[in-house]
């Protein structure tokens, strides 16, 4: 795809993510000149009927959700045989990015906020009995209104479905879903926002590095402790420590066992901790806008 090019009603403007299987493009309606992204298969995938398949049952499954903190479905479409999903165009950035090295380290206050609304999208997800089951920083859009949505529900399923074939990413991927992913459930989420923490606090996830396999990360997942957060940050108070390794039990029936759960001790912690986890002191803001504000929106 090239920028100018026109997509049914919408003109591609300019590429704003690629991933192993599709890509994003910023797109403008034709007649009507609103922004939008659009999301679409690689040419190398879009004859593909599997994965055809699995992009119409996440056109399907996003459409029907309406949450102020996921990326909401507006069309979808198809041209020559390939499938076009429309959403909404939200400026802001991945929290993949906001933690590449170099960038201000989070404080705890940007933390509680995050952490709230993407666990209120998750537990509004498993309210109607899907599971996100990639939740990790690239899927996480931090909005220019201060609002985390969730996004890229690829590898989403229905609780009774079953899956032999363990989907995901590596470095964020519970025991459960590498080792038995037909036999998974919220508490996998949970699992994988718990990594999602661990690099919040620290810049990293429990598990790997840049010259690790896939499979070495998915064997420290099933077999290893993750490694004190203290080692890698000396500043995380040992109360949010708590919550962070609760979140990474190996076995789901010792972690939290509702997103609203990890919630209510995340603010709990939280709003005894008003330092920042970084080096740079940041003052934070009123940590009970989480339960009183974020929560009902």
């Amino acid at each position: 795809m090239e920028d100018g090019l026109n997509v049914g009603q919408y003109v591609l403007v300019r590429r704003i993510w690629r991933g192993g299987m599709a890509e994003v493009w910023e797109a403008r309606h034709i007649h009507l000149g609103h922004r939008v992204a659009v999301k679409f298969l690689l040419p190398e995938f879009a004859r593909n009927q599997e994965l055809q398949e699995r992009f119409l049952n996440e056109s399907k499954r996003q459409a029907q959700l309406e949450h102020p903190n996921i990326v909401p479905t507006l069309d979808f479409f198809e041209v020559d045989g390939r499938s076009f999903l429309v959403v909404q165009y939200v400026e802001g950035q991945d929290l993949e990015t906001r933690l590449e090295k170099g960038n201000a380290p989070l404080s705890l206050d940007e933390i509680h906020g995050i952490s709230g609304d993407v666990l209120s999208a998750l537990d509004y997800m498993h309210t109607l009995g899907l599971l996100h089951l990639d939740v990790k920083p690239a899927n996480m859009l931090l909005a220019q209104n201060d609002r985390t949505l969730l996004m890229n529900l690829g590898i989403a399923k229905a609780l009774h479905e079953q899956r032999k074939v363990a989907l995901g990413t590596a470095d964020y991927m519970s025991p459960e879903q590498i080792v038995c992913p037909g036999k998974v459930d919220g508490r996998s989420d949970i699992y994988s926002f718990g990594c999602v923490l661990y690099a919040m606090l620290t810049g990293r996830p429990p598990f790997g590095s840049d010259s690790d396999t896939a499979f070495h990360v998915q064997e420290c997942h099933v077999h290893k402790a993750p490694p004190p957060l203290v080692y890698a940050n000396p500043a995380v108070p040992k109360a949010i420590e708590a919550v962070a390794l609760r979140c990474l039990e190996k076995k789901p029936e010792h972690r939290y066992q509702t997103c609203e759960a990890v919630m209510a001790a995340l603010h709990g912690v939280l709003s005894h901790n008003a330092a920042p986890v970084g080096p740079t002191p940041i003052e934070p803001k009123p940590y009970l806008r989480w339960l009183t504000i974020r929560r009902p929106r």
